[in-house]
Parts: C-alpha cells; sequence; structure tokens
C-alpha cells in the first residue's frame, strides 16, 4: 500500500526509470529485516529475489493502473511459500513468478492495443 503513495510522489522528480529502480529497491530492502526474524544470511538473497519479484509488481502496477494486481500476485508468492510447514514448499514459488511475468505480459499487451487504438482514433479524426 505504501508502494502505491510512494510511485506518486516519486512521479512527480524521476522519470519511469527512476521511480521503478527506487521504489522496487525500497521494496526489496523492506525484506533485509529478515535476517533478524529467523532467516538469517538467506534473507540476504531473498533480497535480490524480491527486486525482480518487484520489478514484476511493478510492471503489473503501472499498466493495469492498480495496486490490486500487484497485491495478488504478491499474496499468491506469499501462500506459496508460507502455506505448508513441509520443507521445499516454497518450491511452487517458481511457478507463481511465472504466471506473475504472463500476467504482465497480458497486461503489456492490452496497454499497447489501447496505445495503437487511440492512435488510430486521434489520426481518422484529424483527417476528418
Amino acid at each position: 500500500m505504501a508502494r502505491g503513495q510512494l510511485l506518486v510522489a516519486l512521479r512527480s522528480r524521476f522519470g519511469e526509470t527512476g521511480v521503478w529502480f527506487i521504489s522496487t529497491l525500497l521494496f526489496s530492502l523492506l525484506h533485509l529485516p529478515n535476517v533478524f526474524f529467523g532467516l538469517g544470511s538467506i534473507a540476504i538473497l531473498q533480497v535480490f529475489i524480491q527486486f525482480g519479484l518487484g520489478s514484476v509488481y511493478y510492471l503489473a502496477r503501472r499498466f493495469s493502473g492498480s495496486l490490486v494486481p500487484a497485491m495478488i500476485l504478491h499474496g499468491l508468492w506469499d501462500f506459496s511459500t508460507f502455506s505448508s510447514n513441509v520443507p521445499y514448499a516454497g518450491l511452487t514459488a517458481p511457478f507463481i513468478g511465472i504466471a506473475a511475468v504472463i500476467v504482465v505480459l497480458v497486461l503489456l499487451r492490452q496497454d499497447k492495443r489501447r496505445g495503437a487504438n487511440r492512435a488510430t482514433t486521434l489520426s481518422s479524426s484529424a483527417v476528418h
């Protein structure tokens, strides 16, 4: 939720790449305290993984216009890693990651189509 507010604030000062990088970096660093909460040094790896996932969440937010798809993807990721006490339950996490990438690709394609339709509409109205 804080990320939604952060994006708005950062957009007033930075371009799209800066907004992506800063918000994703901060999102991933929020997982660093897990070093002290039972994960130990593996939390360093988690920060890098979360940067990659945070990029997917950012794209989902950016192209859907809503934080909800990113929240759902994050929830699915967390569910896949925390839902079982069975060792290696997190092995389902890559499938959630793949699903996240697919969702983002679908959103990108829809956005591209909307842009093409707008351009066609604008050029048609300019001719008439």
